[in-house]
């Protein structure tokens, strides 16, 4: 029964990400043609090429995190990830995340704030991976909001040699159970049903949260 419900829910995985992965590149696909059409029409001017080229690299990037997001799971249950420790700014850092995620939060209609401290900047770290892990948050964040919602990323110091990067959002929460389940790989806690008020459940591979704790 194990095995049948592990086979189950990693089919339900494929689907989802299969989802996942149409939507940004849709997203480059129909600005490319957009360019193309006002390119061959003459109505392409510099606001139109820099909107265009923006959504594309953005979708892009998108793109190549979820990726990422498998392959560095399979890499983490095979122990055979490798961290890159370097310097990094958590200013930069933050700065870059909240880029790359301020089309889910207009789109979702969520606020984003930044509340760095300048004690809790340079730190040693993979940066690849920080990134992957905020951006991983961020985007937990907003697609569990509400319109009209908040998500602040914050810095903090927190004793000799250390520093905690804390998301905070005023989303609709989760129960016990759901806790309980949070960091189980590919499971959604339900949140790919509609709610109780009839709202549509959200995409997501439901990995990006274990990727963060592990």
């Amino acid at each position: 029964e194990q095995a049948e419900i592990a086979s189950r829910t990693k089919s339900e995985f494929v689907a989802r990400l299969s989802h996942e992965l149409r939507t940004p590149l849709n997203a480059i696909l129909g600005f490319a043609q957009k360019l193309g059409h006002a390119d061959a029409s003459g109505e392409l001017d510099d606001t139109n090429r820099h909107h265009s080229l923006a959504q594309i690299r953005q979708a892009g990037w998108h793109l190549l995190d979820m990726i990422n997001d498998v392959l560095d799971l399979s890499r983490m249950e095979a122990g055979s990830l490798r961290l890159t420790l370097e310097p990094v700014s958590l200013a930069d850092l933050a700065q870059e995340a909240m880029a790359m995620v301020e089309a889910a939060a207009q789109q979702g209609q969520v606020a984003m704030r930044l509340s760095l401290s300048p004690q809790a900047d340079r730190v040693q770290a993979d940066p690849v991976r920080l990134r992957q892990i905020v951006i991983n948050l961020l985007g937990n964040a907003i697609k569990y909001n509400r319109p009209g919602g908040h998500v602040v990323l914050r810095t903090r110091p927190a004793g000799v040699g250390e520093v905690v990067i804390e998301v905070e959002d005023d989303g609709i929460g989760m129960s016990e159970t759901q806790l309980g389940e949070l960091f189980t790989p590919f499971h959604r806690l339900g949140r790919d049903q509609p709610d109780a008020a009839g709202k549509p459940g959200s995409h997501g591979t439901g990995i990006g949260l274990v990727i963060c704790r592990k």
